[in-house]
Parts: structure tokens; C-alpha cells; sequence
């Protein structure tokens, strides 16, 4: 029997219904995902920039330097409406940590073990 040649196959395949086509090319992804040898992680998604193409490179850090700059110029106007947000929910001070807040609830009464606040969200949302 002489093997087909790739356009005989390919006529061949011509005639098969969509959903037979589909199911022909899902059953060759697999044969093929199988016949490869698997590759580490960390280099299955390489990034451009720790390729070999010198352009994808200069792409990638001219990208990067355009936002490091433009994240710099807005700086200012970020950080001040932060502080104009925290200042309209009547935020003020340093931050505390998980352990200081837990004693000031104590402190205040509240036990932190008490799922009070999850039940006051989950009833909002059945409102």
C-alpha cells in the first residue's frame, strides 16, 4: 500500500463533517503535545526580553523606561488622591498591623473571632 501524500490527506479531510474535522485536529494537538518532551517550566513561557531577538529586546525596555516614566510624572497626582480619598473616609495615621488592630477589638469589645462583619456584607448583598 503506498502512504498518502499531505494533500490527499488534505482532500481527504476536505470531506469530513465540521465536527469530524474538529475531532481529527483535538486528536492531533494531543499526538503532538505527547511526542513532545517536556520542557522546564521557567522557559515555557519565555519572555521576549530574555530571548535572542535584539528587537523584541529594545522593544521591551523602551516600553518599560516609557512607563517607569510616565508612573514617575503621575506620582504626585496619585499620591494626592490617596490622601484625598483617606482623608473623604476619615482615614488618618499609620497603618497598624493585623496583631495591633486584633487588641484594639479586644480591647473595644469585639471578638475577632466572631464572623460579624462577614454577616453584615453577606446581608448587603441580599438586599
Amino acid at each position: 500500500m503506498v502512504a498518502p501524500t499531505l494533500s490527499q490527506i488534505e482532500e481527504l479531510i476536505g470531506h469530513l463533517s465540521y465536527q469530524e474535522q474538529l475531532w481529527l485536529l483535538e486528536r492531533l494537538a494531543q499526538r503532538l503535545r505527547r511526542a513532545l518532551p517536556p520542557s522546564p517550566p521557567a522557559l515555557q513561557h519565555q519572555p521576549a526580553l530574555l530571548s535572542d531577538d535584539p528587537v523584541a529586546q529594545a522593544e521591551l525596555r523602551a516600553s518599560g523606561d516609557r512607563l517607569l516614566r510616565e508612573a514617575e510624572a503621575q506620582r504626585a497626582q496619585t499620591v494626592r488622591a490617596w490622601d484625598e480619598a483617606m482623608a473623604a473616609m476619615g482615614i488618618s495615621g499609620q497603618p497598624i498591623g493585623a496583631k495591633a488592630l486584633r487588641q484594639m477589638m479586644i480591647a473595644e469589645g469585639i471578638n475577632p473571632e466572631d464572623s460579624e462583619f462577614s454577616r453584615g456584607i453577606i446581608e448587603m448583598r441580599e438586599e
